[in-house]
């Protein structure tokens, strides 16, 4: 396990092939599905090839990747929280989410901090943005407790509905 931030409560770290159930049961989630989409991930396997092409391969090259968020004190993975360089935005974004048994906690808040921190200290990014659907009222909460700004609505995917995109200077 490599991580990458720690907090009181969590670990940030890298995913590994072992974290395949996890992802199955977070990606097969309802608030998932209907807040990010259905990635059509049904098995184990369809898990670990996720895993692979989603997540570790990133890890050899860059530490702008997604990663997990590991509660301590249980040492189970219960969400994730990563940055992200998608191809039709200029600056890293950041994603997060979390199984829905550890909502309402703080963890997402307590995750985002800290990768926020990494970030601008270990990374030296200098802007981070992040997408939210704007009636996701959790997500763009996070968002603002973080002080990121609203800049405009904006389309994203196939699916040509709006997104709110947000914005950071660190």
């Amino acid at each position: 396990m490599t991580s990458i931030v720690e907090t009181p409560r969590l670990i940030v770290r890298q995913a590994n092939l072992s974290d395949a159930a996890f992802m199955l049961e977070f990606l097969n989630q309802d608030s998932f599905k209907n807040n990010i989409g259905d990635k059509q991930i049904r098995s184990l396997q369809e898990a670990e090839n996720f895993l692979e092409q989603s997540y570790m391969v990133h890890y050899s090259t860059t530490q702008v990747a997604p990663y997990l968020i590991e509660e301590k004190s249980s040492g189970q993975a219960v969400g994730v929280c990563g940055l992200f360089q998608r191809p039709y935005l200029a600056h890293p974004d950041v994603g997060y989410g979390l199984m829905d048994a550890y909502c309402g906690k703080g963890y997402v808040t307590e995750a985002l901090s800290a990768l926020i921190g990494f970030a601008k200290h270990q990374l030296q990014i200098e802007q981070l943005l992040a997408i939210a659907r704007t009636e996701n009222e959790k997500s763009v909460n996070v968002l603002e407790r973080q002080n990121f700004r609203f800049l405009a609505k904006v389309v994203v995917d196939k699916s040509d509905i709006p997104v709110g995109l947000y914005q950071l200077i660190l």
